[in-house]
């Protein structure tokens, strides 16, 4: 129909469809604390070492592994404020993506995409390895959690050595909202024979939490043995069949029903426009006298649509002014922000000795300014919202939930450590606290020497000492106020510089998010009008050839386009019920 009626641009979008069906991009993130066998299990899932794994390698940055009939690897990442991609080949991706070879990332790597052909991955599947979440490295769980909102299914790995951990179920609590399809997967099980017992007690751990549905025990050492063999039996006592039969159960199959249901709206929305063109040439032929006027309303639309496309259009000043109020109001939130958290940490400095609260005194900080950047980006997200909504309006049109683009928040802890920004809180030992007490006490004795010489008087020994001993306390209690203070102007200078490095980052951030978002509107709008000025197009044209056709052709024509709109009606309606279905 789309094509016949020449609709080309429909045409094209239902093929995507089509495609969407048939291999639905299926998202999988794989998660868990450090030294778990994470990405040990990713590798034995997908049936190749892909991922690094040793005893001294942890997993910095986010690895996106996919299908792809030729192997390699990209790279994203940022260097002097600008983004660069490189490609890399599959035994360099440890000097990226793990800590020894990419310490504390500051390579700035944001993300790896991996291309490996697989039977696993070519229905679609995308598994995602992550840097280590929990209680041994902050930041990092943070970012996994941001990420799960665009994943279609969790995987969260812990071990057989012990029992979840209060960390790890804190996590999984939050994770579930986030992203409700979680499989998790006790790891080692080849290792610990108590692993029964500690499946038993992991399981009476995930039910307080909400995770009903239990964990797959799985042993990736017997998964690689029984693929280099080629043994099923192996491969079943793996636990990896088990794992590959809740993914598709519990995430592929829900991914293609939403990538149906998002293929069913697209049939409808494709099939509304090519009936609204046939309406119009069905009643300008039942209507004669009203022919003329439909064609010039028609081609007054495509003046219209035409105007939407030209520089100076509403939308485009829509769009522009509210991009230019968001940096504004990002770089005002952020500035204040910043004078908020240095102001509130000069209160804490003048109550407190770094000496002894140095760390809590970070990780706060560290934690305050996660939570203000999770403000920012939520503010970007529902700023890009509303401007959308007001350029749908301009136009009289929808826009579609996916719009929006992912905006993430930095990862403010490993900026922290990237600083290289020890603060020394070490008082005075031993050796110096005595040194000082003996310097005040002679100073003292020396003083009170020269003070009895002066008024004729002759001191008697024991006051002699005492006096000395008062002068040499207050001389220590000077001293160690003198020192706490510079620890405070130390910590105080440190913070500040910190600060200014995490607000650089976040401008840098933010701005490029409200660049992504801008370019997704422009995109997103420029489409819709140039779709709308395709149907405007179509319909006239349509129209147009019906009027010059004699009496005969007209009535071939309008019994096929009545043919054509009652054909569409009963599409729709089909189309309506399998998405009311669920895409069944």
């Amino acid at each position: 129909m789309c094509r016949s009626s020449g609709r080309g641009d429909l045409e094209r979008r239902l093929r995507a469809a089509t495609a969407r069906i048939l291999r639905p991009a299926t998202v999988l993130c794989v998660v868990g604390e450090y030294k778990r066998g994470k990405s040990d299990a990713v590798n034995a899932l997908i049936g190749q070492q892909i991922c690094p794994v040793d005893d001294d390698l942890a997993t910095v940055a986010v690895t996106l592994i996919g299908h792809g009939e030729t192997p390699g690897a990209t790279v994203r990442r940022i260097e002097d404020g600008e983004r660069i991609i490189e490609r890399l080949e599959l035994d360099a991706l440890a000097d990226y993506a793990s800590e020894v070879g990419n310490p504390a990332n500051r390579r700035n790597v944001e993300m790896i995409e991996v291309a490996v052909p697989s039977p696993v991955l070519n229905t679609g599947l995308v598994v995602v390895d992550t840097p280590g979440v929990g209680a041994f490295r902050g930041g990092y769980d943070r970012a996994v959690l941001d990420f799960l909102p665009y994943a279609d299914g969790l995987v969260f790995v812990t071990d057989a050595s012990a029992e979840l951990t209060p960390p790890e179920l804190r996590f999984l609590d939050e994770a579930k909202d986030r992203c409700p399809n979680v499989i998790v997967v006790l790891t080692k099980v080849d290792l610990y024979p108590q692993w029964r017992r500690i499946a038993e007690l992991d399981t009476h751990h995930l039910a307080q939490v909400g995770v009903a549905d239990g964990l797959v025990a799985i042993s990736s050492f017997l998964r690689r043995e029984a693929l280099q063999r080629g043994d099923a039996g192996i491969n079943a006592e793996s636990g990896f069949t088990d794992l590959l039969a809740a993914v598709q159960l519990r995430v592929l199959d829900h991914s293609k029903t939403r990538s149906v249901e998002r293929s069913l709206d697209d049939l409808i929305e494709a099939a509304v426009q090519i009936r609204s063109s046939a309406t119009v040439t069905v009643q300008a032929l039942e209507d004669p006298s009203r022919s003329q006027q439909q064609l010039d309303e028609l081609k007054a639309a495509t003046e219209e649509v035409g105007h939407l496309r030209s520089a100076g259009a509403a939308w485009g000043t829509i769009l522009g002014d509210g991009i230019s109020d968001l940096r504004s109001a990002v770089d005002y939130r952020l500035r204040a922000g910043m004078r908020a958290r240095v102001q509130e940490h000069d209160r804490i400095l003048a109550e407190a000795d770094p000496r002894g609260g140095w760390e809590e005194i970070t990780e706060r900080l560290q934690d305050d300014l996660i939570a203000e950047g999770e403000v920012i980006f939520s503010l970007i997200q529902e700023a890009g919202g509303e401007i959308a909504v007001r350029i749908a309006d301009s136009i009289r049109d929808a826009v579609p939930e996916s719009l929006l683009p992912e905006a993430t928040a930095p990862a403010i802890r490993e900026i922290w450590e990237a600083s290289d920004r020890s603060l020394n809180v070490q008082g005075p030992g031993p050796f110096s606290s005595a040194l000082s007490v003996l310097r005040g006490g002679y100073s003292g004795m020396l003083l009170l020497g020269m003070l009895t010489r002066v008024v004729g008087l002759a001191a008697l020994g024991p006051i002699t000492i005492g006096v000395g001993a008062a002068f040499g306390v207050k001389q220590y209690r000077d001293e160690r106020k003198r020192q706490t203070e510079k620890r405070r102007h130390e910590a105080r200078m440190v913070l500040r510089q910190f600060l200014d490095q995490v607000q650089i980052e976040f401008s840098n951030r933010s701005m490029r998010a409200i660049q992504d978002l801008h370019r997704a509107l422009r995109d997103h709008f420029t489409a819709k009008i140039q779709e709308l000025s395709a149907g405007y197009t179509a319909a006239a044209k349509e129209l147009q050839a019906a009027l010059q056709a004699d009496q005969r052709k007209r009535e071939q024509l309008g019994a096929a386009l009545g043919e054509r709109i009652s054909g569409i009606d009963d599409l729709c309606r089909r189309a309506s019920a399998a998405r009311i279905g669920g895409g069944s």
